[in-house]
């Protein structure tokens, strides 16, 4: 059913937006899932993922160690990830990941503690309290990736966008069927070695390639025309 389909996405596809709130709640339905993104549970400490509006219903915090050597957080939850490396993180070292995702809040807002200017460029005293806001996250990480970064700030890294699940709250079998499909064309791409004109069958004396195109016109499996 649909439920299952949609615990299916969240369970295999890089879900990176998951955001309950009464806002995207209202527009898109209820959330049919039942647990957060498989994704997020690659980090050691969860630290409040889900966006910044104002009425959550829920975002996700967990932590599995004291220590952490990966850690995902929503953006606007930068100052409670400092207070916690500063309690729990040994400062003698920064070899930590730290991912800022599920938000579509600018960089300079979350850091520098106003909306960005518009076109996406952050301006003065904004980009000064980003410049120091990473800075003291990079006593703890020397990794700092973001989703929706606005302004270039050294040690900041952009981190890719993946599916934002309320888009497929109402359509998730769609878009499994569509992964299946795009994974099996991958499959096959990566089986397509050389092309017709450089690349001959060694199983056979024939002319014919072993390009894609001359897969099916081979008597001979294709596992035998695929060689390096």
């Amino acid at each position: 059913g649909a439920s299952a389909a949609h615990e299916e996405l969240m369970e295999r596809l890089p879900v990176t937006t998951f955001n309950e709130d009464v806002f995207t709640d209202a527009v898109f339905g209820v959330s049919p899932a039942t647990m957060g993104p498989a994704l997020l549970g690659r980090f050691d400490w969860v630290v409040d993922v889900g966006d910044y509006w104002e009425h959550p219903v829920r975002r996700l915090t967990r932590r599995l160690t004291r220590e952490a050597k990966t850690v995902a957080a929503g953006p606007h939850a930068v100052e409670q990830v400092l207070a916690l490396a500063a309690a729990d993180l040994d400062a003698s070292h920064s070899n930590r990941t730290i991912v800022f995702l599920g938000s579509v809040q600018y960089l300079s807002d979350a850091f520098g503690g106003g909306a960005a200017a518009s076109g996406g460029v952050g301006h003065g005293d904004r980009r000064e309290a980003t410049v120091a806001v990473v800075a003291r996250l990079r006593r703890f990480f020397d990794r700092v990736l973001y989703a929706v970064r606005d302004v270039d700030v050294d040690g900041v890294l952009t981190m890719p966008s993946g599916i934002t699940e309320h888009y497929y709250r109402r359509s998730a079998a769609s878009l499994l069927a569509a992964a299946a499909a795009a994974a099996a064309a991958a499959t096959m791409s990566a089986m397509r070695i050389g092309s017709r004109t450089s690349i001959r069958c060694p199983r056979r004396s024939c002319d014919e390639g072993c390009g894609p195109s001359s897969f099916q016109g081979h008597r001979e499996p294709i596992r035998a025309c695929l060689y390096s």
